[in-house]
């Protein structure tokens, strides 16, 4: 009763009514891949292979009926997933979420282990370094231990050399060169025995120096020197014969003015007294000061006894003084009441 030459076969499905019980997709044709279909998968094939309805047994019903089925499928899954899914999705994310964290733990433990391995690298090389510094250091002393010796034992052939080429003889050159090599630093604390035995030996028992007569007498004199004045070195220059029967050594004698040299040997500079002031400052000028003075010594021999008998020394402590005080004024007060002269001889008082 539906069949006519003027209708297609299908106008039945085309009737107004039927296009308008059609429902929209509730999805595109062609969307995005989302896990969550492979668990609804199941459930929309358990809803299309459903029994329809008694009274929908006409085609058009039955699209009908399958619509609304999807439609009740996605609506359901755009609401609210079932608790299995969602159980599922958290396990999915937990278990990311955890490989993601195992990752950074290694990657975090890769980078302690390389800066340790850094760290324990600086450190070798440090210890390396400081092995090698030591053991430069070793070689150098070592090397400077051999020239020293090298240098002694040269020094110790020029003596014997020095010694052999004196005439056997005139014997005042041997006592001479001994004389400045005992008395080279002054008075020695811990051999004055030695240096008086040796004044003894080889001068006669009433030797004329500047301090008086006899081996007691000389050996006074080095004493005040080196109590007095600080660091005394006295170095033979030149020893040269003067006359038949004596030789002249020029000599370079160098000490030091400490505060003991300015209370026994410039004791006015230091007093109470009106010009207390300038005399101050004439003693903060010499204080601490190095001088270098220039000086003679000469050795009178007596060949009947063999044994020398005279000492006499001077030196010019002049030109040294006045660079440090400055004009010949100062000079005058520096000396005008010292227990030293301006040649070097001390006062006994």
């Amino acid at each position: 009763m539906y069949d006519s030459a003027s209708t297609p076969p299908s106008s039945q499905i085309l009737r107004d009514e039927v296009i308008g019980h059609v429902s929209q997709r509730s999805r595109p044709v062609h969307y995005n891949f989302d896990p969550r279909w492979q668990y609804l998968q199941p459930q929309q094939n358990a809803t299309d292979n459903a029994a329809p309805d008694q009274n929908m047994s006409h085609p058009i019903a039955k699209a009908t009926s399958v619509s609304k089925g999807k439609r009740k499928v996605l609506s359901s899954v755009d609401v609210a997933a079932p608790e299995c899914q969602v159980r599922g999705f958290q396990e999915m994310d937990s278990t990311a979420n955890s490989t993601r964290t195992r990752y950074r733990v290694e990657d975090w433990a890769v980078m302690v282990i390389d800066e340790k391995m850094k760290l324990r690298e600086l450190r070798r090389d440090n210890q390396r370094r400081y092995r090698q510094k030591n053991l430069e250091r070793k070689l150098s002393l070592a090397k400077a231990t051999r020239q020293l010796l090298q240098e002694i034992k040269a020094l110790e052939k020029h003596r014997d050399n020095v010694f052999a080429s004196l005439p056997t003889l005139e014997t005042v050159w041997t006592v001479a060169v001994e004389y400045f090599r005992v008395f080279r630093f002054g008075s020695s604390p811990s051999g004055p025995c030695g240096q008086l035995e040796f004044i003894r030996s080889t001068m006669a028992p009433d030797v004329l120096v500047n301090a008086g007569q006899g081996a007691e007498a000389l050996l006074a004199h080095w004493r005040r020197c080196s109590f007095w004045f600080q660091d005394v070195d006295v170095e033979l220059q030149n020893l040269e014969k003067d006359a038949i029967d004596s030789l002249v050594g020029t000599t370079k004698t160098s000490f030091t003015i400490t505060e003991s040299t300015l209370r026994n040997v410039f004791p006015h500079l230091c007093g109470h007294s009106s010009q207390v002031g300038a005399r101050s400052l004439l003693a903060d000028k010499l204080r601490n000061q190095r001088l270098v003075v220039a000086g003679t010594v000469r050795f009178v021999w007596d060949s009947a006894c063999g044994r020398v008998t005279s000492v006499m020394s001077s030196s010019d402590m002049l030109a040294p003084m006045l660079q440090l005080v400055g004009d010949v004024q100062s000079l005058a007060q520096v000396f005008e009441h010292a227990r030293i002269s301006s040649n070097f001889e001390l006062s006994i008082s």
